[in-house]
């Protein structure tokens, strides 16, 4: 006879309980979590190393994967002191949870200190435009950014929006721009729209 081990009892325990949590009370079998694969879970390890190369990699290989159970860890980093790493994690959270991602893209834009993360998020943001109203108001606002990079970006996924508050935007940012590369782009933005 075997006589199972403290220790085997105690795994035991714990993986019958969650079991039972995966299980409701009428029996009915839950989703269970969501599972990092290796290759995720490699990845993510690369993350925190010092090597810039292999992070970016890691970042662009986990927007490929598109894995949703990466999504919690790489959204940590969205707050994290090193601007490469917000912006890495700003795209790659755009990539694997699409429109799911909008409301801390949106939070980026409009609260990040840095031109950088702001102007990502902008240009992350373009392909949810037309599935997310809410999108286009934070948009038209990073118009009037302060810094000139961040407004190219803005004006040229605005440009792309067809509503009318976006071209009165547009036009409105036009009467107003001072700086000649920005004037450049919203030249190219106003022939877009139909705007002489």
């Amino acid at each position: 006879m075997i006589v199972p081990t403290m220790r085997a009892r105690q795994v035991s325990v714990v993986v019958l309980g969650l079991l039972s949590a995966w299980v409701s009370i009428d029996g009915a079998a839950q989703e269970a979590p969501a599972e990092i694969s290796v290759d995720a879970q490699r990845l993510l390890e690369h993350i925190d190393t010092g090597d810039p190369s292999l992070r970016r990699r890691a970042f662009l290989q986990l927007e490929a994967l598109r894995e949703p159970a990466t999504a919690s860890v790489i959204r940590r980093y969205l707050a994290d002191r090193r601007v490469e790493l917000r912006i890495l994690s700003v795209r790659a959270l755009a990539a694997i949870e699409g429109v799911k991602a909008v409301p801390e893209l949106l939070e980026r834009v409009q609260r990040d200190r840095s031109p950088a993360v702001r102007l990502h998020a902008i240009l992350a943001l373009e392909p949810f435009v037309a599935q997310e109203a809410s999108t286009v108001p934070v948009l038209i606002k990073a118009l009037r950014d302060r810094q000139p990079d961040v407004r190219i970006a803005a004006i040229d996924v605005v440009s792309r929006i067809d509503h009318s508050e976006a071209r009165d935007a547009l036009k409105v940012r036009w009467e107003r721009e001072r700086h000649r590369d920005v004037r450049r782009v919203l030249e190219s933005a106003m022939q877009r729209i139909g705007e002489p």
